[in-house]
């Protein structure tokens, strides 16, 4: 991974979706970076 200090990422903190977003579903993962964040939009009006 190339994330370093203050690079944003996407992160999945629950078991199931941990485990199955690296393919090992017996593994006993509680947490997986999942993505990189490169561009935050915020739409007007959406909060």
């Amino acid at each position: 991974m190339d994330a370093g200090v203050g690079d944003k990422v996407l992160v999945v903190t629950e078991g199931f979706g941990a485990c199955t977003s690296v393919d090992r579903f017996l593994s006993p993962i509680d947490m997986a970076v999942i993505g990189f964040i490169d561009h935050i939009e915020l739409l007007p009006g959406v909060s």
